[in-house]
């Protein structure tokens, strides 16, 4: 890949926006602003959140030395040595402008180190969760300082960290997502070996593969509450979100039968599916499962694979999930916006119940070839947004896009984003 295809897009509508999309002089008029951002190595934004006021979010690795940080802030200079990867997180206005930015602990040659989740509180600190397997992330007093998994709290100017904890073990399984409560007490997410040492609930007959969620609490001096859920087979956890009463929502891909169900929740067949389980952190974690759904194969499809990767939840308690699926015979609404879809890869949303008993609205989303939802979001209207990646020549669209040509044998992905 090319140093100028590497370097990033940042936009107001999203983040990670498709370099094709920039071929054209003039931006639709729709945009607000849109700009690189990166240094002479490699950059990659893999995590984003906006705040109240507009301002925007980002988090990442690169291998950039001349990475834009900015003054006063926590980490300014790149750590090194030469080309290895280093942790960022950058805070932009709502017209655009580099508030502030910083490096986030030491380099590392491992690859596989990724900045997956990022959050903000009402305060304006920001919460960031990935993976790092190296030595020497900053880690606090009181809290686990061994693992794989990573849950950073910065200042609202990004000049301090207020804490940071290493988790779960060899946790590289999975995305890490963490999630802020009213009390900016953190929870955060992973999947691997185990959560943490001391007292760790456990709900399932667990397998090859486990999650947990951890609780740190406001001040960042101690890990308050812990569970490990799995089933027999494969669990991974990829999203997690919390309501106005403050309950945890997670999702994620579970081949588990005998993955930790409740009485009432909707339980769809086959042999890979989509869990999503409610939970309530102010109970002993053997017993704060509230709900336990798994979504699945309804239809009796050949394909019954279906992945969720992103949730978010509403005012009422309805789960809003993205996820994948070759399952053609998944459920959709008589209004869904696309009901049926080809024998590909395609992005599937669709929102369960407050109860966790019933979908109500399902749609596909997608075209002729590869589709996926990176990210879900609902707005207090109940809107559904979603981001994402296609290269689909087909994919529908109603305004400003480059569609792609089924006749290109080297088609690109291209993100997309649809309300």
């Amino acid at each position: 890949m090319s140093p100028f295809v590497e370097k990033l897009l940042v936009c107001t509508l999203f983040l990670g926006c498709s370099i094709a999309s920039f071929a054209q002089t003039t931006p639709p008029p729709s945009w607000v602003y849109s700009s690189y951002f990166g240094g002479s190595g490699q950059d990659g934004i893999s995590a984003q959140t906006r705040d109240s006021a507009g301002d925007i979010y980002v988090a990442g690795t690169t291998t950039s030395s001349d990475f834009p940080t900015t003054p006063g802030v926590y980490e300014s200079a790149y750590p090194g040595p030469t080309g290895y990867n280093v942790v960022y997180v950058s805070k932009f206005s709502p017209e655009g402008a580099l508030v502030w930015s910083t490096f986030v602990g030491p380099g590392t040659f491992q690859f596989a180190v990724t900045t997956s989740s990022i959050q903000v509180d009402s305060s304006q600190n920001v919460y960031i969760a990935g993976i790092f397997q190296d030595s020497g992330f900053p880690t606090s007093p009181g809290l686990p300082n061994s693992g794989s998994v990573f849950l950073v709290k910065l200042n609202s100017t990004g000049s301090q960290l207020l804490y940071g904890a290493l988790l779960g073990g060899y946790s590289i399984l999975g995305n890490p997502a963490v999630a802020v409560d009213s009390a900016t007490n953190a929870f955060v997410t992973g999947t691997g070996d185990y959560c943490c040492d001391g007292n760790t609930g456990i709900i399932g007959p667990l397998g090859a593969e486990n999650f947990w969620i951890a609780e740190i609490n406001s001040a960042g001096t101690a890990l308050t509450w812990s569970v490990v859920i799995g089933g027999s087979g494969d669990n991974e956890a990829h999203a997690l979100a919390i309501d106005p009463a403050n309950k945890i929502y997670v999702t994620g891909y579970s081949d588990s039968p005998d993955y930790p169900t409740t009485a009432g929740a909707l339980i769809q067949p086959g042999a890979g599916r989509s869990f999503i389980s409610k939970l309530d952190p102010t109970k002993p974690p053997v017993s704060s499962l509230i709900y336990s759904a798994m979504v699945g194969n309804p239809g009796n499809s050949p394909n019954d694979f279906l992945e969720a990767g992103s949730i978010a939840v509403d005012h009422k308690g309805h789960a809003y999930v993205g996820a994948w699926t070759y399952n053609l015979h998944l459920v959709t609404s008589p209004w869904a916006f696309q009901t049926s879809a080809p024998p590909v890869p395609n992005a599937y949303v669709f929102e369960l119940n407050s109860a966790g008993s019933a979908i109500i609205n399902g749609t596909y989303l997608g075209g002729g070839s590869n589709d996926y939802v990176g990210a879900v979001a609902i707005d207090s209207s109940g809107n559904t947004y979603l981001s994402g990646f296609t290269n689909s020549w087909d994919f529908r669209t109603t305004a400003y896009g480059n569609p792609l040509s089924p006749q290109n044998p080297y088609i690109k992905d291209q993100a997309f984003y649809v309300k």
